[in-house]
């Protein structure tokens, strides 16, 4: 400990009824010649963004499943909110598009999405399944209307 209970390499508290301004504002010209802006940001961020355990977000990434009732814009939402701290990095796309068709819930959607080839892109994969939900939605509507 320095001088005054102070812990070295603190800036301490200014307090305008009792401190001297100039004494003070050398003591902050001090503290920065010594630690950059930036080293200054990284000491925060480690403080204040803890790593994230890419495994454990992984795993919840790979166990999710469209829930009963998700609608699969609901779903692709949720899987890549899910994604974000996974650090897929350039596979993210494909990662996305198999978990989103291999985690739809069993049922017509997941059955015409199985019916493409390995062509099939995540935009594609997504217009299919909206459109053949529609459609299901679209069949059930009408099968009570009359």
């Amino acid at each position: 400990m320095a001088a005054g209970g102070q812990l070295i390499g603190t800036i301490p508290e200014f307090f305008v009824n009792s401190d001297d301004w100039n004494v003070y504002y050398e003591r902050l010209e001090q503290f920065f010649e010594e630690r950059t802006f930036e080293a200054l940001c990284e000491l925060l961020r480690k403080q204040y963004s803890p790593q994230v355990a890419v495994f454990r977000e992984r795993t919840t990434f790979y166990n999710a499943r469209q829930e009963e009732g998700e609608t699969v814009t609901v779903w692709y939402g949720r899987l890549k909110k899910l994604s974000v701290d996974c650090r897929f990095g350039e596979n993210l796309e494909a990662v996305l598009l198999d978990k989103f068709v291999t985690g739809l819930r069993s049922g017509m959607i997941m059955d015409r999405l199985c019916e493409e080839n390995e062509g099939l892109t995540l935009e594609l994969a997504l217009e299919l399944a909206v459109n053949k939900e529609c459609a299901l939605k679209s069949e059930v509507a009408g099968a009570g209307g009359f």
